[in-house]
């Protein structure tokens, strides 16, 4: 960062002051969304994320964890990364190894994992390749004995059982850099729906944030019944408490060009909205009384072309 102002400071005497205000917003917003996307940026933040968590569950307690900005693909990435959503048995069979393997793993059954966990210290089960596939270790030999030593990897790697309650990201860009999460063509989607189907069977829950004059502020999808979630991911969810919930409608009163930085100069608007959100967001899943309300609603939103706020 310290370079990149230097080099915007060089700007400013070639620039005009409209450009020049133009690229120290685009400096300052947009930095760090495209350095932390970055893998040798990104997985030592995770890792380093997950000893606090691990640290905080250690002394008996649950973790909430806060994504501004770009720190909300921190938060969606150890979501993704950490959280132990994969059953290996079931990875096996998809990803269709030889039928002597597909034996011994049977054979000899391991705890359900996380896709850090796979590939843990260079030397695992597999690996996510930059095309978004999953590849096993090449090694069988290895392969196979790594694998005996996944319960250790999974410990070492993975988020602690039941400790991470939710994640709140706000200011959240996270569509506009995360778009191929949801194409149907890039294999990592599927990894993702594991991920959504355990969020929603463990309680957890993870909401969006924005105010409505953010211009960083996308929103992450249109807001979906427990049973619609379970339709788009195409898995069984048994007996469903997670909560996935957008609010990119909250009024902040600032100007746009200073909304992105205000959620804490409007705290009190923003934590009030955080509350909001999980309240609604529950009642939008799992209450047939207000899913009924809020289609009765957004009809006449339709009907009246106007905003109505919930």
């Amino acid at each position: 960062m310290h370079f990149l102002k230097k080099q915007l400071d060089l700007s400013k005497a070639v620039s005009s002051s409209g450009a020049y205000f133009a690229r120290s917003l685009i400096t300052q917003y947009m930095h760090d969304a495209i350095w932390v996307q970055k893998p040798h940026n990104m997985f030592p933040i995770l890792d380093e994320l997950n000893d606090y968590v691990k640290r905080e569950a250690q002394n008996g307690n649950d973790v909430i964890l806060y994504g501004y900005s770009a720190g909300t693909f921190v938060t969606y990435q150890y979501l993704f990364h950490k959280l132990p959503y994969i059953n290996l048995e079931k990875l096996f069979e998809i990803l269709e190894p030889d039928a002597d393997l597909l034996n011994f793993v049977k054979a000899n059954p391991r705890k359900d994992t996380c896709i850090s966990a796979l590939s843990y210290d260079y030397a695992g089960v597999g690996n996510v390749s930059s095309a978004g596939h999953m590849i096993l270790n090449q090694d069988k030999k290895q392969l196979m004995q790594n694998y005996l030593k996944m319960d250790e990897m999974t410990e070492l790697a993975c988020a602690p059982e039941d400790k991470v309650k939710g994640i709140v990201n706000f200011a959240c860009p996270l569509v506009l850099f995360y778009s191929d999460i949801s194409d149907s063509n890039y294999e990592l989607n599927f990894y993702n729906k594991l991920m959504i189907k355990y969020i929603m069977e463990n309680g957890i829950f993870m909401l969006t944030i924005n105010f409505r004059e953010d211009p960083l502020g996308f929103p992450t999808s249109r807001n979906m019944t427990a049973k619609e979630i379970e339709e788009r991911v195409g898995l069984d969810i048994e007996n469903p408490t997670g909560v996935i919930y957008d609010n990119s409608g909250v009024w902040s009163k600032r100007m746009f060009a200073l909304a992105h930085t205000s959620y804490w100069t409007a705290r009190k608007t923003f934590s009030n909205a955080i509350v909001k959100s999980f309240v609604n967001g529950y009642k939008f899943q799992y209450d047939e009384k207000y899913q009924k309300k809020i289609l009765r609603r957004n009809s006449k939103k339709s009907e009246l072309g106007t905003d109505i706020e919930e």
